[in-house]
């Protein structure tokens, strides 16, 4: 998540200088499928609350495990957009320098924090959300059946990372691309301690 987020935090701090929206996706695919093929062995690769109650409730994932996992993975977002955050510390507070603006309201917070667009409304926003993380369920759920002729264990992640930037490229601009309440509640946290 460090990796996606300093991605981010390049774009929208330099003012798309240093990247723009669809090199973001990209950036977040590989990060997560680093983090699948680094997590995999251990735990099943879940680096989402979403993944981890889908698992428990349809594929036989120890109930007991749930709440266990789902604090680490809230823990790793916190922990992931601190580092991002104070990597790129100079960074924010230059944008919003130039802006001439809070660090609360520079376009880094953009990359913080993830919202809907000023435009949108807050149910379209909610069933983006909803069809994004459907979708990534529906096609994790796809690649863990066996009867499903799934792509083998070393390509699952790939698959999920390309399906991750294919999701933020088609969904994320009115809302932000966070289909991870543990990603997304860590940007949140951080983003309110660091203001």
């Amino acid at each position: 998540m460090a990796f996606g987020m300093c991605a981010t935090l390049s774009t929208y701090t330099s003012q798309n200088q240093a990247g723009y929206y669809a090199t973001v996706a990209p950036a977040w695919e590989l990060s997560f499928m680093t983090a699948i093929y680094l997590a995999g062995g251990i735990s099943g690769g879940h680096l989402n609350p979403a993944v981890t109650l889908t698992m428990s409730f349809w594929r036989g994932f120890p109930t007991r495990k749930c709440a266990t996992y789902i604090l680490a993975q809230v823990i790793g977002g916190i922990t992931a957009r601190g580092i991002a955050y104070a990597i790129y510390h100079d960074s924010i507070v230059q944008s919003a320098v130039l802006n001439n603006v809070s660090q609360a309201k520079s376009p880094a917070r953009q990359a913080m924090i993830t919202a809907p667009k000023v435009f949108v409304h807050p149910v379209l926003a909610f069933f983006t959300g909803f069809l994004g993380t459907a979708i990534l369920m529906g096609v994790i759920m796809a690649l863990r059946d066996d009867t499903n002729a799934p792509p083998g264990a070393r390509m699952q992640a790939f698959v999920i990372g390309i399906l991750i930037t294919v999701l933020i490229l088609a969904l994320a601009y009115t809302r932000g691309g966070c289909f991870n309440p543990a990603r997304d509640f860590g940007g949140c946290l951080v983003a309110v301690m660091a203001s």
